[in-house]
């Protein structure tokens, strides 16, 4: 399975600007055995969510911010299932007082229900926020990964056909859409939303990479090197994409050129770049 690690900085990237502008946060939940899930955090709260909040616990009325702290130290800093139905209870709360918590609280109890195996709530959740006119972007990421988590492709496909109809300037759809079809080796598919995702956001280096790797699968070698260099160009620090392209210079008997490409690579982290 491919990294997600610059598709996922792709996607917070491409929210950022409407983060920035409705006063929220975008983070993708990480750590050892969880799902790369899409959350939102009203934007102004500060961090004290990542210091005890046991006095926030004692207080008989909280905050705005202070239940928002005790949602996301409960959901991202606690571990174990008594830890994840300690966020629930916030995030329902928040999601009863209207409209400015709703969406993005909803979106967490989703990613809450997921992570704690109850994918049928996940999903329902997902679909009733997506539906309505509430809906945020992170709903249709995570309602995609809570599809492929479950090995139904299909209803992930249809999931980022509306992500991508709804947000035509996120590119990260027509990414994860040109990837699907890569790997059936419908190729022409595939391009076509590479070019997509391309059009939305021409210097992603993840993107250029993809149709680096789709030029070279389908014989357009000098093409794949133009997007070869247009990536490591964009994105310096990627590391996998000097492999690949080192690999291709190889069969091409350009033994230097490769050679100098799989320099710069290995004087890189080995946690850079997002390869297949």
């Amino acid at each position: 399975m491919k990294s997600l690690a610059l598709v996922l900085v792709m996607f917070l990237t491409s929210c950022a600007s409407q983060a920035v502008r409705e006063g929220h946060e975008d983070v993708i939940g990480e750590g050892p055995g969880r799902l790369p899930l899409a959350l939102r955090f009203p934007g102004g709260c500060g961090d004290e969510w990542k210091r005890s909040v046991e006095a926030i616990e004692g207080k008989l009325e909280k905050s705005y911010c202070e239940r928002w702290s005790l949602a996301r130290r409960h959901h991202l800093m606690e571990k174990g299932r008594e830890a994840f139905n300690r966020a629930a209870v916030q995030y329902e709360a928040l999601a009863d007082e209207g409209m400015e918590n709703r969406a993005m609280a909803l979106n967490n109890l989703a990613c809450v229900r997921l992570e704690s195996g109850r994918l049928k709530e996940a999903e329902g959740i997902l679909l009733a926020l997506i539906a309505g006119r509430e809906a945020i972007i992170p709903a249709y990421y995570n309602l995609y990964i809570l599809y492929r988590y479950a090995g139904r492709l299909e209803e992930g496909a249809k999931t980022l056909l509306l992500m991508k109809e709804r947000y035509p300037e996120n590119s990260y759809a027509d990414l994860e859409l040109g990837d699907i079809f890569f790997e059936r080796e419908d190729y022409g598919m595939a391009e076509r939303f590479y070019r997509d995702a391309l059009a939305a956001d021409p210097d992603n280096p993840v993107t250029l990479h993809r149709m680096a790797l789709l030029m070279e699968r389908t014989g357009r070698e000098k093409e794949a090197e133009i997007f070869y260099r247009r990536c490591v160009r964009s994105f310096p620090h990627y590391r996998q994409a000097y492999i690949d392209y080192s690999s291709m210079l190889l069969r091409q008997g350009r033994n230097e050129e490769a050679g100098k490409m799989v320099n710069r690579a290995v004087r890189l982290p080995a946690n850079d770049g997002g390869g297949r």
